[in-house]
């Protein structure tokens, strides 16, 4: 391999010999998007040479661009499917009894598939506790009533999560890990720069942020701990007071690089709960539930977070995770008892990201994402402290997505394929659209949210302490409060996400050879590329400069700033106004004017003159105000190798700094870390800065930590150390149903 670096200092060009084996896969996926479709009759304005051709798509196995820096890798195979599969997980709680599936769902236990693994807990999963059931009926519910009984091949429950035998789909996490520990907010704790280790995730990471794979496996649904999750009998220090119980991101972002936090973030939702009819709440709405999906009978009274103000309650912050976080309906009625709980707002969030993969089929887990937390209805343009995105908002969802953003764009760069889908090495990122069958977008699309918010929000936290017998165990089982601890209302992983400090401008990239139809007005500020298809623009472009490839089309109705046409073919209907039109001079494009011309206004007209001409003799009865005469057009080729990505290191210490996790213990770590890494009081500023409490140099937390590192960062404290998934062999891994399932585990 030969690397050439380029004037350009932010990139790299790698050129490299093809293999023979990824040649003959992209045959195929050549050979998909070969046609054309032709809205009309074309009217052909030709360049003076017709063996030229224009920009176009290309997939490719050469290396091509990267930023430097980057890891980037090359897969073995392309990305494969994304699934409407659910699988719902929670942790311990059971499945309740035969006759409530049977009265509330209409279907029998034994139907209802289990995947499970052999466990010595394996038989807490087992007990007639109504959790899973309330789960089940969450999603349900949202799916409009009598949904999971005709779809019981696509709807199931698991009682492990093993990273390496994980079927791809939706996975609901209704159950919360207090991990992370106040040593790791001081000034002795670790950083670790942009190295994955078994302290940079939750306790349930996915397959990818674990490096199983580079695809795109499973998106994660994941909630948060409830306001009464931790109680007052649990504290050991500090005084009694009401207390916020920051995210796990919280703790552990500071000892980790920007690109950790965006990779361990990328395929996950978290979920914090609304509850409406008289509950206490620190954040009321106005009535909500009319737009977030079907409900139950319980009548409105007022909605709100379900966080307790009251001293004795301990809610769930999001923190340095708003920046995947959103706010769903907690409330169920199961099992004839009336339920709330973040537990249930996740599975119903994931009804809601089912509807959006039905609604818009082949759209993938991260794109369906982004569709989501964009189309969430939010106070303030801002990512929230508390809930961050804001309150789901399943009618606005179904429309497409409210915004393009680069925060959420960048991170699918981990994934197989995506890397140079979303990057033109030019300032912009993409939000790679490919129906598998039309789609209509009817929302307005926005572009980043406006300004970053400044300085820091002041708490009264909870966070680990010592127990009676000197471990430091999970805050459930023991914590101290603490007051006056600082947060950044914003951290440096999050500027791709807010315009005025955004390295890059959102984008839309159209593949495949389906229509989609866009009925809002645009108003992100990257390119459009039509670059295969049709893409049908019936609203206002002030912003973004709609560029049409080779094979493929654009039908515009609205008022588009700048149109150019690369190759491809434009269908300009009555009432279209464009305020510059470029076509390539030298290659050829087509162009429809309806009623020639009637209706249509041109501000400026641009290529080559004996086109200039030919198009004036087309637009007798448009409105042209200037023409302009050019030799060239500002436009290449897109190339997509579709196995690349972009990759980090990992380095697991329980098991001798290797990249793969094959132990869960180990002793005298400490020691080692502060060795091979960097004590925190020495890391970057811009590191330091972000840890809870820190300020010019001075850790507070430094007088609550227990002093003894090693536990700290070993014990129960570490999401690895506290995670049972990871002592399952994968091959003990099998689809069940609920009896054989109690059966395997010897309660029966």
């Amino acid at each position: 391999m030969i690397v050439f670096l380029t004037s350009n200092p932010k990139y790299d060009i790698i050129l490299s010999v093809n293999k023979e084996k990824k040649e003959k896969k992209m045959k195929k996926i050549i050979a998909i998007s070969t046609s054309v479709p032709l809205l009309t009759t074309f009217v052909s304005i030709l360049a003076l040479s017709g063996v030229m051709l224009g920009a176009k798509l290309n997939y490719t196995t050469d290396k091509g661009i990267k930023y430097k820096g980057d890891i980037v890798k090359y897969a073995e195979e392309t990305q494969g499917s994304y699934p409407i599969f659910n699988m719902l997980y929670d942790g311990e709680a059971g499945m309740s009894t035969e006759y409530y599936w049977k009265n509330n769902l209409g279907i029998n236990l034994k139907d209802v598939k289990v995947l499970r693994g052999a466990t010595e807990n394996e038989k807490k999963f087992y007990n007639d506790n109504a959790h899973m059931l309330s789960m089940f009926e969450a999603f349900d519910v949202e799916m409009s009533g009598g949904y999971i009984k005709d779809h019981l091949n696509e709807i199931t429950a698991t009682s492990v999560v093993v990273p390496r035998a994980i079927p791809r789909g939706i996975l609901s996490l209704s159950m919360y890990y207090t991990t992370g520990s106040t040593g790791f907010m001081t000034s002795k704790s670790v950083y670790f720069g942009d190295t994955i280790n078994e302290l940079a995730g939750e306790v349930i990471q996915s397959p990818r942020f674990n490096g199983e794979t580079s695809d795109n496996t499973n998106l994660l649904v994941s909630a948060y701990g409830n306001d009464d999750t931790l109680t007052p009998k649990a504290r050991k220090k500090g005084e009694d007071i009401y207390a916020i119980h920051p995210s796990q991101q919280s703790f552990f972002f500071p000892m980790f690089g920007e690109e950790v936090q965006k990779m361990q973030r990328s395929d996950i939702i978290k979920v914090k709960d609304f509850v409406c009819n008289g509950y206490k709440s620190n954040r009321t709405f106005t009535d909500i539930r009319n737009m977030d999906g079907p409900r139950q009978e319980n009548p409105y009274k007022g909605c709100g977070v379900n966080d307790n103000p009251d001293k004795g309650y301990y809610p769930f912050f999001a923190l340095y995770s708003r920046a995947n976080t959103i706010l769903a309906d907690g409330e169920i009625t199961a099992a004839g008892e009336r339920r709330t709980g973040s537990s249930f707002a996740v599975p119903r969030l994931s009804a809601i990201i089912t509807k959006i993969m039905q609604k818009f089929p082949g759209v993938s887990y991260l794109d369906a994402k982004e569709i989501l937390l964009t189309s969430a209805t939010r106070e303030k343009d801002i990512l929230d402290n508390q809930y961050g995105w804001g309150v789901a908002n399943l009618l606005r969802a179904l429309k497409g997505p409210g915004a393009i953003n680069t925060g959420l764009i960048e991170e699918q760069k981990f994934y197989t394929g995506m890397y140079d889908k979303v990057f033109d090495f030019t300032g912009n990122v993409y939000f790679w659209a490919s129906p598998t069958s039309d789609w209509t977008w009817s929302n307005d699309i926005y572009g980043n949210l406006p300004k970053h918010p400044t300085g820091s929000t002041k708490y009264d936290i909870v966070a680990t302490t010592k127990d009676k017998d000197g471990d430091i165990p999970k805050t459930s089982l023991a914590f101290q409060t603490i007051r006056n601890v600082s947060f950044q209302n914003f951290i440096p992983s999050e500027k791709n996400y807010y315009a005025d400090t955004a390295e890059f401008k959102p984008g839309l990239r159209k593949a495949g050879d389906k229509t989609l139809t866009i009925n809002g007005n645009i108003y992100y500020e990257g390119p459009t590329q039509i670059l295969e298809g049709t893409l049908v623009l019936n609203g206002n472009v002030p912003k973004s400069t709609v560029i049409v490839y080779e094979n493929s089309n654009a039908v515009i109705s609205g008022n588009v700033n700048h149109l150019i046409m690369a190759g491809g073919n434009v269908y300009l209907k009555e009432g279209a106004v464009i305020g510059t039109l470029e076509f390539d001079p030298n290659n050829p494009s087509y162009i429809n004017i309806e009623n020639e011309g009637k209706g249509i206004t041109i501000g400026t007209i641009a290529s080559k003159r004996e086109k200039l001409d030919k198009f004036k003799t087309l637009f007798k009865n448009g409105t042209l105000k200037a023409e302009k005469e050019i030799t060239k057009i500002d436009v290449e080729d897109v190339n997509v190798n579709p196995y690349k990505y972009q990759d980090l290191k990992r380095e697991y210490f329980f098991s001798g700094f290797g990249d793969k996790i094959k132990n869960t213990k180990g002793s005298n770590i400490y020691p080692k870390l502060l060795k091979r890494y960097t004590e925190m009081d020495k890391a970057p500023e811009s590191a330091k800065n972000i840890v809870p409490g820190y300020s010019n140099g001075n850790f507070m937390l430094d007088s609550y930590a227990s002093g003894d590192y090693d536990k700290e960062f070993t014990k129960l404290t570490n999401p690895i150390a506290s995670n049972d998934n990871y002592k399952i062999s994968p091959s003990s891994v099998e689809w069940s149903n609920f009896y054989e399932a109690r059966k395997k585990s010897g309660l029966e």
